[in-house]
C-alpha cells in the first residue's frame, strides 16, 4: 500500500489526489487478489497443451496504479500456440491483447481525448491529470487502430450491400422529405506527392428544430453524417446505407441535395434519385462577390432574390464587359461560367413545388459541419496527415459528432471480451466485478494504512483516510 508524506500535501487538490491514489491502490490490491483467484478457477485449455507456470504482466491504469497480474501460461506440445507460442487463459478471458501495457479504460480515455485535441496534448492530459505515463506516439497508435476498425465496419456494410447483394437493414422512421448536403475538406498531406487531399463529407437531416424559446437558434433535426477518403461511388453508397438504416424509404416523397456544384456531389442525384439538386447559397454568394462589385453586385443579388434569371444573365454579361483589367475580367468570366454550370440549381428550394418540413430554412449547413467534423481538429497549427491516418481520424470524429463515440468504444471492448468464450471463460470479467463489489474497503484501508498509525493521523489527509477506513459496503 502506498504512503504519503505529510509535507507532500500542500493543497485541497493535493489532498484529493492523495485520497484517490490510496483508494485506487486499495481497489487495485483487491482486484489483483480476485483476478489471481479467478485464474486458478479457469479450466485447463485441454489436450495438447502443457503448463509453463505463472508469468507476470503489468497494466498501467488511472492515478498511477500499475496492476501486476500473475497468471498461468500454456504452450502446445510440439507446435505453436498463441502469440509467442504461449496461451494465457486469463488474458483471453479479460480481452487483454498480449503486448498491451495499458488497461482498456486508459485506451478509451486516450482515444476520446485525441479526437478533440492533439496526440501530444492528449498524452499530457493523461499524464498530468490521470497520472498515466504514456507517450503521444502510443495515443496515436490507439486512435489509428480504433479508427481503422471503424473504417473496416463501414467498408464491410458497403461490400455486403453492393458487392455481395445482401439486404440492407431498413430503418423505421417515416418522413416525407429529407435534406442531404455534401462538401469536401482539403487536408494537408504528409509525405505525399499531392500536398493536399480532398476528403468527402455528407450530412442527412429531417429539417430544423428550435433550440431557443424565440426560435432564432435552430439545429438540424435527426442529423447523421458519413464520409472519408472515398471514391465518389463509395461515398454515395455509404450515404445510401446511412439513409436506409434510419428510414422507411417507401414513405419518402422528396430528397433535396445541396452542395457547391462539384461533379461528385451532383452524382448523388443518381444514387439518391430522384433527388433535386440546389447550389449551396454560400458558394453562390461567394462566386458573386468574387466576380462582381459595386452596383452590378447589388443588382445581381437582387436578381437572385427575385429569381429573375434573365436579369441575372444580363448582369453577368455586363460584368465581363465592364471589367477594368484582365484579372477582373477573368474573375467575372469564372463567376459567369460557374453560375451557368449550375443555372437550374440557383433557386430557393422552398419556392418550388413539393413537400417540405415545418420551419424550413435556406439550405447550406455544410460549412459549419465541415468545420466541426474535420477542420477543427485536423487543420489547425499546420497539422499534416497520411491518407489512412486522416481517414481513421475522420471515422472517429464522425462518431464523436453523433454523440456515439463512447458507446462505440464500449462496444469495441465488449466485443473483445465476447471473443473469450472459446474456452468457456466469457463471464470472468463479470465475476471479477461481482466479487469486487462485495469487498469491504474498510478492511484493506485498516489493514494497509500505516500512515494512520503515526502522528500524521491528525493531518487533513490522515483525518480523511481515517474516515474512509470506517466505510461499510451496503449489502
Amino acid at each position: 500500500m502506498m504512503q504519503f508524506k505529510q509535507d507532500g500535501i500542500k493543497s485541497f487538490k493535493g489532498l484529493m489526489i492523495g485520497v484517490l491514489q490510496v483508494l485506487v491502490q486499495g481497489m487495485g490490491d483487491a482486484l489483483q487478489t480476485i483476478v489471481d483467484e479467478l485464474d486458478n478457477e479457469l479450466p485447463h485449455p485441454g489436450p495438447g497443451w502443457e503448463s509453463v507456470g505463472k508469468k507476470e504482466r503489468r497494466l498501467s491504469t488511472l492515478f498511477g496504479l500499475t496492476l501486476v497480474i500473475s497468471r498461468r501460461g500454456y504452450r502446445r506440445r510440439g507446435g505453436n500456440g498463441a502469440a509467442n507460442g504461449l496461451f494465457f487463459p486469463l488474458d483471453e478471458a479479460l480481452g487483454l491483447a498480449s503486448e498491451e501495457r495499458f488497461c482498456p479504460l486508459v485506451q478509451h480515455l486516450g482515444i476520446s481525448l485525441a479526437t478533440e485535441t492533439s496526440f501530444r496534448k492528449a498524452a499530457e492530459l493523461l499524464s498530468s491529470v490521470f497520472m498515466v505515463p504514456v507517450s503521444h506516439q502510443q495515443v496515436h497508435r490507439w486512435l489509428q487502430t480504433a479508427g481503422a476498425e471503424r473504417e473496416g465496419e463501414e467498408s464491410e456494410k458497403v461490400s455486403a450491400a453492393f458487392e455481395r447483394g445482401e439486404e440492407i437493414s431498413a430503418g423505421t422512421r417515416v418522413v416525407p422529405a429529407l435534406v442531404v448536403e455534401a462538401d469536401g475538406v482539403f487536408i494537408r498531406q504528409q509525405r505525399q506527392a499531392k500536398r493536399w487531399q480532398e476528403y468527402k463529407l455528407g450530412v442527412v437531416h429531417e429539417g430544423w428544430e428550435a433550440t431557443s424559446p424565440d426560435g432564432k437558434r435552430v439545429r438540424l433535426k435527426e442529423k447523421a453524417c458519413w464520409g472519408g477518403n472515398l471514391t465518389t461511388d463509395s461515398f454515395w453508397e455509404r450515404g445510401v446505407i446511412t439513409l436506409a438504416n434510419r428510414y422507411d424509404l417507401t414513405g419518402l416523397e422528396r430528397v433535396l441535395l445541396n452542395g457547391d456544384g462539384a461533379a461528385w456531389i451532383k452524382e448523388g442525384q443518381a444514387h439518391l434519385g430522384p433527388a433535386e439538386f440546389y447550389l449551396d447559397p454560400f458558394h453562390r454568394n461567394q462566386a458573386l462577390r468574387r466576380g462582381l462589385e459595386g452596383d452590378l453586385l447589388s443588382k445581381a443579388q437582387s436578381a437572385v432574390e427575385a429569381e429573375d434569371w434573365s436579369q441575372l444573365e444580363s448582369i453577368l454579361d455586363q460584368a465581363v464587359e465592364a471589367a477594368k483589367d484582365p484579372e477582373a475580367k477573368k474573375r467575372a468570366q469564372d463567376t459567369r461560367r460557374y453560375l451557368k454550370a449550375n443555372w437550374d440549381a440557383l433557386g430557393d428550394w422552398r419556392k418550388q413545388t413539393g413537400t417540405q418540413p415545418a420551419g424550413a430554412k435556406a439550405l447550406g449547413t455544410m460549412e459549419s459541419q465541415v468545420r466541426h467534423i474535420a477542420a477543427k481538429r485536423m487543420k489547425r497549427n499546420g497539422t499534416s496527415w497520411c491518407p489512412n491516418g486522416a481517414n481513421n481520424m475522420i471515422q472517429l470524429r464522425l462518431l464523436a459528432q453523433a454523440g456515439s463515440l463512447d458507446s462505440w468504444l464500449d462496444g469495441r471492448n465488449d466485443a473483445r471480451w465476447a471473443s473469450s468464450t472459446a474456452h468457456g471463460n466469457g463471464r470472468v470479467a463479470s465475476e471479477a466485478l461481482n466479487r469486487l463489489s462485495k469487498a469491504d474497503p474498510a478492511g484493506w484501508l485498516r489493514a494497509g494504512l500505516p500512515y494512520l498509525e503515526s502522528q500524521s493521523t491528525h493531518t487533513p489527509l490522515g483525518r480523511a483516510l481515517k474516515g474512509l477506513s470506517r466505510l461499510r459496503v451496503a449489502s
